[in-house]
């Protein structure tokens, strides 16, 4: 009963997506499937001031301190964090006494237009304090803080907990400054949050206007004991699949080890030795999985003193290590040693329960918006690029969409995509219906299967190698939002099952003859070649 009770639970989702799958293509991909969206069909209005560091220029009252500063970049994140409080809640905002005006500046990281601004503040008895709404408060925008617009008054309706808010024009914003006027003097007041409402105009990121990505991931396990193997042997599976990778993938942890053995210096040499070898002085595109945990090789048991969870990391744990990092690949792309940008995959698989920062949606939002905070702090967000990825099918209390930071926070949507089982039966076992609910999670993203790959053998039965293949290269078809698709070749290992596509003879054919159409790019296009030089120079002003 339970069985039957779950296939037609699964059939009734399956004709849900199928069915908003079928709804027709928004207007910019007009004749051809695969071009940019032209800057005025795109985005939505949203709060662009979302999870954004600021500074104040006075110091709050004791007590009622932003609880998660962030190196000298913030004092925190508690007027952005799109949390409300009130006198009888817990989660409160920060207060100043004393003071005739404090100014608030939010970096919304690059320059945008502001249709609407708004705050909250909380007035009442809490302990021994009384607190008062502001009298008003100015808003202005700046590019550069050198200069600020004229200011846009806000004032609270009444004397209760509440919003103000008025629409405004504030163009080529980079910079939000909120003074935020007291009462009276020697009255206490207390904020917990300012909005920023402005459309956001999606900058698709080395997008291929004709086709996508055929990319892989290997290691030394891929090709163990075969003639031409080697730690990162690229080369050896280009040479299998009859097409090179334009993208690679590989992993690294994201911790503070006291050596340099987890440093950007080590990716650097991967990079050097791997992503452009034979390629004729062109580069693969390199994307590496950032891991907030270490696991023993043989084993997979998790190291937790060199791991971390969503809410550590959200807490600043890591703040010292981005800071580091960013700023060595800052450097590096400086000295013209980049072989090109970063792709960024931190924390992938996050609804999941088998990675240590899994189950845990909002402490993940803020981990990922802090981290890209920091990252745009050092400069490198405008080049390299955040690759959001989860795993196809979500598990857990939170939805999917749950872990989103928002479209300001990333720049491609990713999935691994594998099939799934669900109470010892298969589901949701072909990659066109396995990108789905990827997707959905916004509507203006580039998509990517940051990791694949059909398993052979094991336990699962009932979905056949040859169709699961076959789908995966016909998702120009079926998925034309997938630009870039990663094959993950790794042999049998503690809880990797078998995936490379060379140990079956059938499906190595069927693999040859799928990537073989022109679609799966074994080079990347001239078009992002060019896009790469343009953003590169303007990081490097």
């Amino acid at each position: 009963m339970n069985s039957r009770m779950n296939i037609l639970a699964m059939l009734a989702f399956a004709a849900t997506m199928m069915t908003a799958c079928e709804e027709p293509k928004p207007d910019y991909w007009g004749d051809d499937p695969n071009p940019k969206p032209p800057v005025e069909q795109q985005g939505d209005v949203i709060n662009l001031a979302a999870g954004k560091f600021y500074k104040a220029s006075a110091t709050p009252m004791e007590g009622y301190e932003d609880s998660f500063p962030c190196l000298n970049y913030s004092m925190g994140v508690e007027l952005t964090d799109e949390e409300l409080g009130d006198v009888k809640s817990s989660s409160l905002g920060v207060g100043w006494k004393g003071v005739e005006s404090v100014d608030v500046v939010i970096d919304l990281g690059r320059k945008r237009t502001i249709e609407k601004v708004r705050i909250h503040a909380i007035a009442g008895n809490i302990s021994a304090f009384v607190f008062a709404l502001p009298s008003e408060v100015q808003f202005s925008g700046s590019a550069d803080k050198k200069s600020w617009s004229e200011a846009v008054k806000v004032r609270f309706e009444g004397s209760t907990t509440g919003w103000a808010e008025a629409g405004c024009k504030l163009n080529e914003c980079r910079y939000l400054k909120a003074t935020i006027v007291a009462p009276s003097a020697g009255r206490s007041m207390l904020v917990d949050e300012i909005e920023a409402m402005g459309k956001h105009v999606e900058d698709w990121k080395y997008v291929p206007k004709k086709g996508a990505y055929h990319g892989a991931f290997n290691n030394g396990l891929s090709f163990s004991g075969e003639e031409g193997s080697s730690a990162c042997p690229v080369d050896k599976f280009d040479a299998n699949a009859g097409k090179a990778t334009s993208m690679m993938l590989w992993y690294q942890v994201m911790t503070d080890y006291p050596d340099d053995a987890y440093s950007f210096a080590e990716i650097q040499r991967v990079r050097k030795e791997h992503a452009g070898k034979n390629f004729g002085g062109k580069y693969r595109m390199f994307m590496y999985g950032w891991l907030s945990e270490a696991r023993d090789f043989n084993t997979n048991e998790l190291k937790p003193e060199k791991s971390s969870t969503a809410k550590e990391l959200a807490e600043g744990k890591l703040d010292e290590h981005w800071k580091k990092y960013f700023t060595d690949v800052k450097k590096a792309q400086m000295e013209e040693v980049d072989y090109g940008p970063v792709w960024f995959r931190p924390n992938n698989e996050m609804n999941s329960g088998w990675v240590h920062w899994g189950y845990d949606g909002p402490n993940y939002i803020k981990f990922w918006r802090r981290m890209y905070n920091v990252a745009e702090q050092v400069g490198i967000t405008d080049y390299n690029v955040f690759v959001w990825s989860t795993n196809c099918s979500t598990y857990g209390k939170y939805t999917m969409k749950e872990y989103y930071p928002g479209d300001q926070y990333c720049d491609w949507l990713g999935t691994s995509c594998y099939y799934t089982t669900h109470n010892g039966e298969i589901s949701h076992p072909y990659p066109s219906y396995l990108m789905l609910e990827t997707e959905s999670v916004s509507p203006n993203k580039p998509v990517m299967i940051a990791e694949g790959a059909y398993r052979l053998g094991g336990v699962y039965v009932g979905c056949d190698g040859k169709t699961w293949l076959k789908e995966w290269f016909n998702l120009d078809q079926t998925n034309p939002r997938v630009k870039a698709v990663v094959y993950f070749n790794q042999a049998n290992t503690a809880g990797v099952p078998e995936c490379r596509p060379h140990k079956n003879e059938e499906l190595l054919k069927t693999y040859r003859e799928g990537v073989a159409k022109e679609y799966w790019l074994d080079e990347i296009p001239e078009e992002v070649e060019l896009e790469i030089a343009e953003r590169k120079a303007k990081q490097n002003r």
